[in-house]
């Protein structure tokens, strides 16, 4: 194989090894593909379908979004604010800034139920329990 061969090979990806680099089934690329998380990869001579090495940072991007919390629409609309030099960095830390209130939001939301969880068991354990599994009021 000559150099230049190889720095292609480099460059492109068959769905397989780009599923094998991000941990993702092809399936699943597939799927973000029709989507439109992916742009459509252009296509070998045999039909197989032939992605840039860079997609493997967006596939990573777009799990590390889903791990944050946030949807697929809004990972499609995060993608869309892209600009031509770059994202649109403004408008995607909103997005993370306002994912980061709804964390706070819904921790809030966790702490009260734990204390609450945990102010039934005390009352409950005060009362030696209930031999019929009833909750204390």
């Amino acid at each position: 194989m000559n150099l230049q061969q190889h720095l292609k090979v480099k460059r492109h990806m068959r769905i397989g090894e780009l599923a094998q680099a991000t941990g993702l089934r092809t399936s699943g690329i597939r799927f973000y593909e029709a989507q439109g998380l992916l742009p459509a990869p252009a296509r070998r001579g045999n039909g197989y379908r032939d992605y840039p090495a860079s997609t493997v940072t967006t596939l990573q991007m777009i799990q590390q979004a889903q791990r944050f919390g946030f949807s697929l629409a809004e990972i499609r609309s995060a993608m869309r604010a892209a600009v031509p030099a770059g994202r649109n960095c403004t408008r995607f830390l909103d997005m993370l800034r306002a994912k980061l209130a709804e964390t706070d939001r819904h921790l809030e939301q966790m702490k009260q139920a734990r204390r609450q969880l945990a102010q039934q068991i005390r009352v409950l354990e005060r009362k030696g329990g209930t031999s019929d599994g009833g909750v204390a009021a």
